[in-house]
């Protein structure tokens, strides 16, 4: 194994407590309130956890299946210590979001880790395990017990859990309860209760007149349906069904099990119901939706979109929009990027022609993207 040589430079002085949100919460996903209900339970068991870090190092994972809300309860509680209980202002938190991503994916987001952190190698480790062992060394000799807290979002390979645990103070979210790794284990509630149906519910139509306990009458048996899934419960709202017949047809699609890909660990079929609202788009916005499974769940930037769409910035960015009012991807303006949910980018990455196997189509998608890169390198899209 190479032996890791760092230098590690200083980079000017410690924040002082009074940091704004764009020093030190690093690179967070934006969760607008109007968007999401705060769950006070659940929130207030992962508020506890974070401010009973203590001085040695700490590991938390947050884990639950895929669509229970784990990343906007997480964001949601550091959001609030930071504002409200003074935590983690010193040296600031960086959130990292994994997803599906091969090693090679992974080592270069954690080398970026390490630039943003201020080491300079003197030689390049050649391995996750040494890119690794050099980010602990700087956690421990030179950060010290300084607040710094490092989230890692979405591992889903159980693999690269050993390779996150170089700081002092993490939080991770997985569908995987891994615990070698870690020391407290937060298990995510899978299902909304009722009355946090109802917070959002009326959240989503804040402008709008309706009788909220009819509504919630009507709506009971979809979301009995979908077991209270919280991505599945928002999307149902964000489809504004009218009547019983509305109902009904989405339920009837909901349970066609035989539809449901083996793929997906949610008993009812959620991949039927993205069906359903992306048959609500217009058929231009149908296709280029589709497109975006060639990106595998990584955080897509708008440029990378652009090339794909052939479209300018303007007329992408209303797109995803659109597409986040539906809850077809989470769309963070303030990064201009967005980030698909894993079970969506395997829903996306599905032939709807029967004649294309899987890895025919995915080459079909990466030539698209190949070929608009080539265009926009040939053209000013501003």
């Amino acid at each position: 194994t190479m032996r890791v040589k760092i230098n590690i430079k200083r980079k000017g002085q410690r924040l002082r407590s009074e940091a704004s949100h764009e020093n030190v919460l690093r690179n967070f996903p934006e969760m607008p309130e109007s968007d999401y209900i705060y769950r006070t339970q659940i929130n207030e068991i992962i508020r506890s956890r974070l401010t009973d870090f203590e001085e040695q190092s700490n590991h938390i994972l947050v884990y639950g299946i895929s669509g229970s809300g784990k990343t906007v309860s997480l964001c949601q509680s550091i959001r609030y210590v930071f504002q409200h209980e003074d935590y983690f202002h010193i040296r600031g938190c960086y959130w990292i979001h994994i997803g599906p991503i091969s090693k090679q994916q992974l080592f270069g987001k954690l080398y970026d880790l390490s630039l943003s952190l201020g080491m300079t190698w003197e030689e390049i480790p050649t391995s996750l395990k040494d890119l690794s062992h050099g980010l602990s060394f700087h956690c421990l000799y030179y950060l010290g017990p300084a607040d710094m807290l490092c989230i890692f979002d979405d591992i889903c390979d159980p693999e690269y859990f050993q390779y996150l645990t170089f700081a002092r103070k993490c939080i991770m979210t997985s569908r995987i309860n891994h615990t070698k790794y870690v020391k407290v284990v937060i298990p995510m509630p899978e299902q909304f209760t009722e009355d946090e149906v109802i917070q959002l519910m009326i959240k989503c139509r804040n402008n709008e007149q309706f009788d909220v306990a009819n509504h919630s009458r009507l709506l009971r048996p979809v979301m009995q349906c979908c077991h209270y899934l919280p991505l599945a419960v928002h999307a149902i709202i964000k489809l504004k069904l009218q009547d019983d017949t509305d109902c009904n047809r989405i339920m009837t699609i909901m349970n066609d099990i035989r539809s449901h890909n083996e793929l997906s660990d949610h008993q009812f079929n959620l991949y039927g119901l993205f069906d359903s609202i992306i048959d609500q788009l217009s058929e231009h916005d149908r296709e280029l939706f589709r497109l975006l499974g060639v990106f595998n769940g990584v955080e897509i930037h708008v440029e990378s979109i652009q090339s794909l769409w052939k479209l300018d910035k303007s007329a992408v960015t209303d797109i995803l929009q659109q597409l986040h009012d539906r809850c077809l991807l989470n769309y963070d303006k303030e990064r201009h990027s967005c980030i698909l949910l894993d079970e969506m980018v395997t829903y996306l990455q599905q032939p709807k022609d029967t004649n294309l196997s899987s890895q025919e189509y995915r080459q079909t998608l990466n030539k698209k993207l190949l070929d608009g890169y080539a265009l926009r390198c040939q053209s000013d899209w501003s």
